[in-house]
């Protein structure tokens, strides 16, 4: 008898469990349907901030104030092209993508070679907060990371880059001519493959000439014109279309 009231005991006591287990999941869908909806009104947000206009750029004084960035790179790297004859045309925010991504706030570092045809874009990107659990999964990047870029008559770019996208995938339109190569390659072994590539273009294309930067101004007008290039023709993805957002 004892062994029988046992067993039912047992069975309630599992149905207890069951039941606070069907609550528990019950509670954690509630849960991740609220996280999700708001995650996904956030990011709807933020891509119609990002995609808003044009991108605004402020002059950043005091790079101190960047503390989680790494100085050291931006050091290092300036004094490597300065050998290689680029001059400092100053240090930028993109302030429109630091409102939408407050914890992936940087400055990039604008240099100009001496013929006034190849702008250099020196940059940090080292997430803040709960991005940083993200950039140490692998999620969202972490990246030193330095462009060439050649802007052309004609309307289009050269760009050589040491980063390539963290998702893996590419969307960059034809007007912009992009290769990607090792983070491993040396500011002046970089350098030396955008020349190669902007040498041979202009041999292959002798009517098309460079637009030259001649200051900080020139620069952020030139990132513009890169700016309105990619956001026309970027193609709705999961990450941007906001119609998958509406369902939450």
């Amino acid at each position: 008898m004892l062994h029988t009231l046992w067993e039912i005991l047992s069975i309630i006591k599992l149905w207890e469990y069951v039941v606070i287990l069907g609550v528990l999941t019950a509670i954690l869908s509630a849960v991740d349907w609220w996280f999700k909806k708001r995650l996904a009104r956030r990011v709807l947000a933020e891509i119609k901030q990002y995609n808003s206009g044009r991108h605004e750029y402020e002059n950043v004084i005091d790079t101190n104030e960047f503390t989680h960035l790494d100085s050291d790179y931006y050091y290092k790297v300036s004094v490597s092209l300065k050998s290689k004859g680029f001059l400092k045309l100053g240090d930028i925010e993109d302030v429109t993508l630091s409102r939408a991504y407050p914890n992936l706030r940087t400055y990039i570092r604008a240099m100009i070679n001496t013929g006034n045809t190849i702008l250099a874009g020196i940059y940090h990107i080292n997430p803040k907060g709960l991005w940083k659990i993200l950039s140490l999964l692998k999620i969202v990047p972490s990246a030193r990371v330095l462009n060439f870029s050649t802007e052309l008559a004609d309307g289009r770019f050269i760009l050589t880059s040491n980063t390539r996208p963290s998702n893996g995938a590419d969307h960059t339109p034809p007007e912009i001519m992009v290769e990607y190569f090792s983070n491993k390659f040396t500011p002046g072994e970089l350098l030396s493959v955008h020349m190669d590539r902007m040498e041979k273009f202009l041999q292959e294309n002798p009517d098309i000439h460079p637009v030259l930067i001649h200051s900080l101004d020139d620069a952020i007008a030139s990132q513009r014109r890169f700016n309105e290039i990619k956001t026309k023709y970027q193609p709705p993805t999961p990450a941007r279309d906001e119609n998958n957002f509406k369902k939450y």
